[in-house]
């Protein structure tokens, strides 16, 4: 047997021939969620057919046995050697195998079938589940990839097909996280079965789904972090953002094209915004071809329809287009070198405008401190090679955009910073600052009202994202890569206050999102015993971040 000891899990495999089509394989490894999805898919894009199953898990560790249909064109020491390899890659994680069995899938059909699936109790926390379908190739994988998604635990499976291949599939299960098994879990599990295997829907779409609705769910606990929420969204829709553009990309058969996705604001930051609009800017090396701009809508429509969100797009597109090229082309994507030059326009207008440009976005590069650029990796070191050639008065090389412009345009575009949040731009956007309208209805004891009239929105995005991160980012030009990493490290003593903010502002949008609005449970999630509680806090955090900026913009 083939065993190898790895950082935190092992593998054990071992392939014995019963004939020239047919083996018996036996796989032991660690259990973990997702673990019987990915054994099964592993066989599927190696051509094997799965006839049998016995599945166990005991003290931790599954000890599978399956019997199997094996291609010819492989002798069966290689196919135990290319198996445990790549189950090992996808076990570490070196391998998405969803992303595998898409490509299987566009070679050969999409899985699915009808399937007829019941439980039977066992007791309140394990069921059978008893799944009567056809022994089509890559079945198991949908199944059991559904039951994971929808956070089960398979204690136990036996798996096995008839003659006609006809197949019977029973599953042990409980919930992952020790939960009952109640009638309405159980009407969960089987709608997710049947968007999965009966209609063999993309399994990208139904995990995205199923994180937001957890992120909700974590959202509208008491004593939550809205740092931590703020997180969670940003990374999942990055890795959504990248799932569908690898699709994409495969679909078009423009993998191993130089395009790139830059994402950017909310999401891009990492930290702060409630992520309910996504904003990207598409770009492109070398020649234009018709199918970049073919992907662009396709990822668009994909990723409004899938998280039915906003999605904006709208603003460095625009601001390269009007300005540099001198006409609004929204639907095209940009070129590598249209935005490098547009880095160079900037400064080219503000010279010869002698800075009396009004709006600062228009050439603070806002978009520099938060951006993220998602593609292949010697893309992305095609891209970064390109900053090589930006004009430069420091000898030095830079590993970003982000840090492109601290080393060369910080000092001058600092002034420009304070003067937005000293107001000279958009006084309306710094309402959060003039709190003496607010602090009139708190001595009227008006707390409802006082509730109404809050503004965390203005606090997180106006003011935190818009100036004063970018600010710090200027002050502290020490390398920290992200917002929080930045705030941990040199303003620890205002994250509180940040995170009081964000927490406001996104439990009330989600309690909306949800069509849950109500004071009381707003302030219970707030983890505040009444209103006058709540708003006492309220104030004093206020003021500590008005006094935070106030000092940071002498």
């Amino acid at each position: 047997m083939k065993e190898r000891l790895l950082k935190d899990s092992f593998i054990g495999m071992k392939l014995v021939p019963l004939s020239r089509t047919k083996a018996l394989c036996f796989v032991s490894t660690y259990d973990k969620p997702f673990l019987l999805s990915k054994v099964a898919g592993n066989f599927t894009i190696h051509g094997c057919h799965i006839l049998e199953a016995d599945i166990n898990i005991r003290d931790g560790v599954a000890t599978d046995l399956y019997k199997i249909r094996i291609p010819q064109k492989y002798e069966p020491p290689l196919l135990e050697k290319m198996l445990f390899e790549s189950l090992q890659k996808v076990l570490k994680g070196e391998t998405n195998i969803e992303k595998e069995i898409f490509l299987w899938e566009k070679k050969n059909e999409v899985i699915q079938d009808q399937i007829v699936p019941k439980f039977e109790s066992i007791n309140d926390y394990q069921s059978a589940l008893i799944v009567n379908t056809s022994n089509k190739k890559g079945l198991l994988h949908k199944i059991s990839w559904a039951l994971s998604l929808a956070g089960v635990n398979i204690e136990r499976a036996i798996i096995s097909a008839t003659q006609d291949m006809k197949a019977e599939n029973v599953f042990w299960i409980r919930q992952r996280y020790g939960e009952k098994i109640t009638h309405e879990y159980r009407k969960k599990v089987l709608d997710l079965l049947q968007i999965v295997v009966n209609e063999g829907k993309d399994p990208v779409e139904q995990a995205f789904r199923k994180e937001i609705h957890m992120i909700y769910r974590q959202q509208l606990r008491r004593r939550g972090s809205g740092f931590q929420t703020a997180q969670l969204y940003a990374d999942v829709h990055l890795r959504l953002i990248e799932g569908l553009f690898d699709r994409i990309k495969l679909e078009l058969d423009i993998s191993d094209q130089p395009v790139l996705i830059g994402v950017y604001g909310g999401i891009g930051s990492g930290a702060i915004g409630f992520t309910s609009d996504i904003d990207c800017i598409f770009l492109f090396d070398g020649e234009w071809r018709e199918e970049y701009d073919k992907m662009k809508r396709i990822l668009k429509n994909e990723f409004e329809r899938i998280s039915s969100l906003d999605v904006d797009e709208s603003f460095l597109p625009y601001h390269i287009n009007y300005f540099y090229l001198g006409i609004y082309d929204g639907e095209s994507i940009i070129s590598f070198d249209d935005f490098f030059n547009y880095i160079n326009y900037i400064d080219d207008l503000r010279n010869q405008t002698d800075n009396r440009l009004f709006e600062p976005q228009f050439f603070h590069y806002p978009w520099a401190f938060s951006i993220r650029f998602i593609g292949e990796k010697n893309i992305l070191e095609r891209f970064k090679s390109r900053m090589e050639e930006l004009p430069r008065e420091k000898s030095r090389k830079y590993h970003s955009i982000k840090a492109y412009i601290l080393g060369e345009k910080g000092n001058e575009i600092r002034k420009d910073y304070i003067s937005y949040l000293k107001g000279n731009y958009f006084p309306k956007e710094l309402g959060f600052l003039n709190n003496k309208s607010l602090k009139q209805i708190y001595r009227k004891r008006a707390y409802k009202d006082f509730i109404e009239s809050i503004r965390p929105y203005e606090c997180v995005k106006y003011l935190f994202r818009r100036g004063v991160l970018p600010l710090i980012h200027i002050l502290q030009n020490s390398g920290h890569r992200t917002d929080m990493d930045l705030l941990e490290k040199e303003y620890r003593h205002i994250l509180p206050s940040i995170d009081f903010m964000l927490k406001a502002f996104n439990v009330r949008k989600t309690l909306f999102i949800m069509g849950r609005w109500d004071l009381s449970y707003f302030l219970y999630i707030m983890d505040f015993k009444n209103d006058k509680e709540f708003c006492e806090k309220y104030l004093k955090y206020q003021n500590e971040i008005i006094n935070f900026i106030n000092k940071l913009i002498q």
